[in-house]
């Protein structure tokens, strides 16, 4: 009778078959399923001692999933973004590390932000993690998908600010006006023909209306400026995430549309991925 799999064996296992389908980083993601099964950190996986057959059965359902290339955040049901853990569910765009570069441009420098609007919010990560930071805060949040409105509201009450962010089912900024200090928005800006290239994760299970451009990726970018300059006080900020390349063309539109000057901030791989829009 064959024994059971210790849970090295099992993880060694996992981390062939993820290797095999082509996942990004194997190691890191058969670990970080394992542990979540077993209830331990991950130092606590390599031990002699076999895994407990429901959760064990449960991690290879799991492994499974993310060889068919779903996205782990999917897989476990939630991501941490600026400090912040949020709910994620398929159907509604996943936060992304490198949208925290628009989250502290937004935070710098600006105490005194009364009224701040995210336009195509999403899950609501960038309202969340500015009104958590800025406990004066009130944020409105809009987004054209009723599933990501509802998850934005289910996150707002899980990060206790729903008191002071409010989340409606809207096109951009339509409907909305009052000025605010700050406008953030991580618009789609991927040119419609780039984006059967993308990462799987991505590609099949990001929503394409959060993705799509248009045909040179800055289709959004152009209807944006029109409500910036609708929206934004005088002196003002709206804080903008550009696709690596984009720069020019961001500096070039908010200058146009909206009279505005733009700075472009880059990530922590020194690629373009905010244009921080500063209106006269």
């Amino acid at each position: 009778m064959n024994r059971p799999p210790t849970t090295p064996e099992a993880l060694r296992a996992a981390v062939g078959r993820l290797e095999k389908a082509g996942v990004p980083s194997p190691r890191a993601d058969a670990e970080l399923l394992l542990a979540r099964r077993l209830g331990v950190e991950r130092h606590g996986l390599y031990t002699g001692n076999p895994p407990d057959p429901a959760a064990l059965g449960l991690f290879l359902e799991d492994i499974e999933r993310r060889a068919r290339r779903e996205p782990l955040q999917l897989i476990i049901g939630e991501t941490e973004f600026y400090g912040v853990t949020f709910k994620v569910r398929p159907g509604v765009f996943i936060p992304r590390p490198e949208t925290e570069v628009l989250v502290e441009s937004a935070l710098e420098n600006s105490p005194n932000l009364d009224l701040a609007y995210d336009l195509g919010c999403g899950c609501g990560n960038i309202a969340c993690a500015l009104a958590v930071n800025r406990g004066n805060l009130r944020v409105i949040a809009t987004d054209t998908s009723a599933e990501a409105v509802a998850l934005a509201r289910e996150n707002a009450a899980l990060c206790g600010v729903a008191e002071r962010v409010t989340v409606i089912q809207s096109d951009l900024g339509a409907g909305l006006f009052e000025k605010a200090n700050l406008v953030c928005c991580n618009p789609p800006y991927v040119p419609s023909g780039e984006i059967s290239g993308l990462e799987p994760e991505v590609r099949d299970h990001d929503p394409r209306a959060a993705l799509d451009g248009g045909a040179d990726g800055l289709e959004i970018m152009r209807r944006l400026a029109v409500e910036v300059k609708r929206l934004v006080k005088p002196g003002g900020r709206a804080l903008v995430e550009i696709g690596h390349g984009q720069g020019a063309a961001a500096r070039g539109i908010f200058a146009e549309i909206a009279g505005a000057r733009v700075e472009i901030k880059n990530d922590l791989a020194g690629r373009e991925r905010v244009a921080v829009v500063r209106l006269r």
